[in-house]
């Protein structure tokens, strides 16, 4: 089956698919390269649905540096969701790469993301998906070399009988390293184990097929020289070249949709639970006037109106003030706003609070970890009950009245005393914002939402010693906080799965021995279990009994600080000496300082990358802290337009509104000037006339958009189709006058052609017949079922206005007017009849292709 064939077979299973658009590329910014010139074909694999990856900054940047490389074609794949996998596996269809369509185990090499244990058997059926063997040991000299890498890859031995290569530590020179030398041993004609033992040289990569294991919870050892008995994780430094600011932008909004640009690695914190401030570390911090040009590119390359300061404390960048000040002089006028990720309650103020909405509100999220003192110098917090409400009532009096905090459950040494003052904690916050509240008349009371989730000793942490508390003593604890709390007005909590946080604890200590307990929930159907849908409790512990694992085992255990560890092989520039220190330390509640004040002897320091802190810190503007986006936009004038467009290709996998967002970015990527509604959350006005149905495309599609500049219609067209998705081109523009009627009063009925194959069974004998028995009928029922899921008889006759049916050699051509307003406008009680609706009625559940040719007036004129 060739390529064309086997995409067109997936594109008619997709009909049948919640969210097609997942499967079929074509996002803006995805790359495309000519297979003859390329001579490496490799694929990055996220074993999760497309919404959590198409986001993932990791995700981002190892698609832009391998495909800076002209002899490298990087693809991408996702986790197919149920819907789609069942048919998958009933047409036998292989996993596929998105850009090419290219069936995975075609490929030289994938590379999986491991970001969050649960993830990790969807690796493994992802593997059997692409006809991959599931085990290292038994692929052949065609199957693909398997990488990972990512924040699972720090404990790689769980996964270690089905990963071929691990890559550990930062991925921007490590990753491109290790496929160019994949690519000159392959032009070498050197085989597949060869290419796998030669990358082991590399720093950051490990070969668990080059050590041994006893699988008792033991330090992998070289099998021979050959191998590093040490694997030193990768550093990286900020570089403008390894960063994208030009990336697929999906066709649908995702988990986090916006322009990410991380401003900050590492932690200098020193929270003794935290793998990502240990691993992350030495602290780098990209310069300000970098940041700046990365997200003035990103936005001008993507058409996104909000962008995201990554860091794992935004607010502990050194001017952290001065940049978004300066950003906003940039972006806030033109609609775009800010978000920070993670807040340090020490470092909030009402100066950034009113910086970060200059534009519209985010969501805000401040850290607490523990309620009491002496737990939070347990952890090495520092943070003081006197900050954490400072922080907490300077956002309500920025206009935040919900307010999220986020707590650990069952760290070390913890005791019930602790939870007694997390409950005094809260109590105290919604008493002081209550006088708050009256003292400065603030129109609602404060809301919190504590999110509780549940400690998870990590590896190359000073707790990793540590055990995780029973579940039972898990559950003990949950209930006597929210009797503790359930007399708290306008606070809620939410705790994570008990059982969902031991099994992150089993994987995140684990040793080789659980890969036959990975195996066997492969085997049992284990697949996205991150999601709730699809978590199967009990087929997690049948798979641990089948394998002759004890959760508890892995989860409760408290380990002897003398012995060796599953990962004490790889060194991640923090000595074994000072987290054991800090260990020891945290027995006695002793607090130690953070590495952003001063030097804390970790070791990190002493390799070739060293900690950087910007020093480059902007002018802040005065005026811009004036600035109020809706209260300037009220007093400018608004110019309308409309806008005759296609919408083709892999466009007909997008809804109405996911295509109106698509016009809204070539707005924007356009630099036109867009006009925004005035309120809270101002919104762009931008309107698109009647809802095309999924999988029909269109030929003269009508939007309506509002502009705060004056310009020729001509000019409009020119500028938008320079940026505009390839499928999708404006055909022609014309400027309104302000008392015109908007898009959505304007069309009255639409003109669509079918194409039905003759060769269709189910319809070959008496379709002609079907068509005139409709246009015969005085009257037409179907059945509808509204949002409420009721049921309703519909008449439909007068919403049909014409059917034309003409034959060809190899298909009908069927031409039809169907009744297009939206609500009774001019009193004819005549409802809309959706085109697919329409088909159905014809053809049941028989083939077709459909496209919408024209949207027309009351008196069935085209439009525009």
């Amino acid at each position: 089956m060739s390529i064309s064939e086997f995409e067109s077979k997936i594109h008619s299973l997709l009909k049948n698919v919640t969210k097609p658009y997942r499967f079929v590329g074509a996002e803006q910014g995805s790359i495309t390269k000519d297979p003859a010139n390329v001579e490496l074909f490799t694929c990055i694999v996220f074993p999760d649905m497309y919404e959590v990856a198409i986001s993932n900054l990791g995700h981002r940047i190892l698609y832009h540096i391998l495909n800076a490389n002209p002899k490298i074609l990087c693809d991408r794949a996702y986790a197919p969701s149920a819907d789609f996998l069942q048919l998958m596996q009933a047409n036998n269809i292989p996993l596929y790469a998105v850009d090419t369509f290219k069936p995975l185990g075609e490929f030289d090499a994938l590379a999986f993301s491991l970001s969050y244990e649960l993830s990790y058997p969807t690796v493994l059926k992802m593997l059997e998906l692409s006809d991959v063997p599931v085990k290292s040991k038994e692929r052949g000299e065609n199957s693909p070399i398997i990488l990972a890498g990512g924040q699972g890859a720090y404990n790689p031995e769980p996964m270690a009988d089905f990963i071929d290569v691990f890559v550990i530590g930062d991925g921007e020179d490590s990753i491109k390293e290790v496929f160019e030398k994949i690519l000159e041993l392959k032009k070498q004609g050197i085989n597949r184990k060869g290419i796998i033992t030669a990358l082991s040289q590399i720093e950051g990569v490990y070969v668990p097929a080059l050590y041994s294991s006893n699988y008792d919870f033991s330090k992998p050892i070289p099998l021979d020289d050959g191998a590093p008995a040490v694997v030193k994780k990768r550093n990286a430094v900020f570089c403008d070249e390894t960063f994208p600011v030009d990336f697929p932008v999906p066709l649908s909004p995702c988990v986090h949709d916006r322009v990410v640009v991380e401003i900050r690695r590492g932690c200098g914190r020193m929270c003794r639970f935290c793998q990502s401030c240990f691993v992350n570390l030495p602290v780098r911090e990209r310069d300000s006037a970098d940041i700046v040009r990365l997200v003035d590119k990103s936005l001008k390359n993507t058409g996104y109106e909000e962008y995201s300061l990554l860091s794992l404390s935004s607010n502990d960048y050194n001017g952290i003030e001065p940049l978004i000040a300066c950003l906003n002089s940039h972006h806030s006028k033109n609609g775009i706003s800010v978000s920070l990720p993670s807040q340090r309650a020490d470092k909030f103020n009402i100066n950034l609070a009113n910086l970060v909405q200059s534009v519209r509100k985010s969501t805000i999220t401040i850290a607490i970890e523990a309620g009491s003192q002496r737990l939070r110098d347990a952890i090495n917090k520092n943070l003081t009950e006197e900050q954490v409400i400072s922080g907490v009532l300077d956002a309500y009096k920025a206009g935040w009245h919900s307010v999220k905090l986020y707590f650990i459950l069952g760290l070390p040494t913890e005791t019930f005393e602790d939870l007694d003052e997390t409950a005094a904690l809260l109590s105290r916050l919604k008493y002081q914002a209550k006088e708050l509240k009256s003292e400065l008349n603030l129109p609602k009371h404060l809301s919190l939402t504590a999110t509780v989730s549940i400690f998870v000793p990590k590896a190359f942490t000073p707790f990793q010693w540590c055990a995780q508390n029973s579940p039972e003593l898990i559950k003990e604890k949950i209930t006597y906080l929210k009797e503790k709390t359930k007399f708290l007005k306008g606070v809620r909590l939410n705790f994570h799965s008990i059982f969902l946080s031991q099994i992150e604890a089993v994987f995140a200590r684990g040793d080789r021995s659980l890969c036959k307990f990975m195996e066997k929930l492969w085997q049992n159907g284990s697949y996205l279990d991150a999601w709730n849908e699809n978590f199967n409790r009990d087929v997690w512990i049948r798979s641990a009994e089948e394998s002759g694992i004890n959760l508890d085992d892995y989860s409760c255990r408290e380990i002897d600080t003398n012995v060796e560890l599953p990962w004490d092989f790889i060194d991640i520039g923090v000595s074994k000496d000072f987290l054991l220190k800090e260990y020891e330390d945290s027995k006695s509640n002793k607090q130690n300082p953070a590495c952003d004040e001063k030097c804390v002897q970790c070791g990190v320091c002493s390799g070739a990358i060293k900690k950087t802190i910007n020093k480059n810190i902007p002018e802040i503007n005065p005026e811009q802290k004036e600035y109020n986006f809706t209260q300037e936009n009220a007093k400018k004038e608004v110019f309308r337009y409309r806008i005759k467009l296609t919408k083709k290709g892999k466009l007909k996998f997008i809804s109405h509104l996911d295509f109106l967002g698509i016009i809204y970015k070539a707005v924007k990527m356009a630099d036109l000037r867009v006009a925004y509604s005035l309120g809270f959350n101002p919104t762009p006005k931008i309107s698109l006339a009647v809802a095309l149905p999924l999988f029909l495309e269109g030929e003269a599609e009508l939007a309506d958009i509002e502009l705060y500049e004056d310009i020729t219609p001509e000019e409009l067209v020119r500028r938008i189709n320079l940026v505009l998705h390839k499928d999708s081109r404006v055909l022609k523009a014309q400027k309104l006058d302000k008392s015109s009627d908007s898009i959505d009063k304007t069309v009255h009925w639409a003109e669509y052609e079918a194409f039905v194959p003759k060769k269709n069974n189910l319809i070959k004998n008496d379709l002609e017949g079907k068509i005139n028995h409709v246009l015969s009928s005085e009257s037409i029922l179907v059945e509808k079922t509204n949002k409420k899921s009721l049921k309703k008889q519909i008449e439909i006759r007068k919403s049909i206005d014409s059917i034309v049916l003409e034959k060809d050699d190899d298909f009908y051509r069927v031409k039809f007017v169907l009744r297009a307003a939206q609500g009774d406008k001019d009193g004819l009680n005549t409802p809309s009849f959706r085109a697919d609706e329409f088909m159905k009625l014809l053809l049941g559940n028989a083939d077709y292709q459909a496209v919408r040719l024209r949207l027309l007036d009351e008196n069935k004129k085209s439009l525009l």
